[in-house]
């Protein structure tokens, strides 16, 4: 946070290591500076030569699924969402994005987005 001035971080990109070690520590690092109102957007998840990416996303969203939330995926990359935010960003997706198709219970856990998901593929 000294780089920021103690501003918390809108936008996240994580496009790093891509083992498990260090995917997880690049989304535990976006998480604790995210804004409430943040958005991370995590690199390379269906790339089968790193299933170390896919196997901490996984982990992170168990770990912390009070606090943050998928809202969409596509062209190999995962976008999660805080929490309070998943509404918002999922509806400005639908407006943006109409002919996106949206898979519902692709996250069930989720009250906040009732499980949907979107795909800008």
């Amino acid at each position: 946070m000294r780089f920021t001035d103690g501003r918390k971080i809108v936008f996240f990109s994580i496009d790093g290591c891509h083992t498990f070690h260090c995917t997880i520590n690049d989304l535990e690092l976006a998480l604790s500076t995210l804004h409430t109102d943040g958005i991370i957007m995590l690199d390379d998840v269906y790339n089968s030569a790193w299933p170390g990416v896919a196997l901490a996303m996984g982990h992170f969203l168990s770990k912390h699924r009070d606090q943050v939330i998928p809202v969409a995926f596509g062209r190999n990359k995962y976008y999660l969402a805080r929490s309070g935010a998943g509404a918002y960003y999922l509806n400005a997706l639908q407006k943006a994005c109409p002919n996106c198709r949206v898979h519902s219970t692709a996250a069930p856990w989720n009250p906040t987005t009732q499980g949907n998901l979107i795909n800008l593929n």
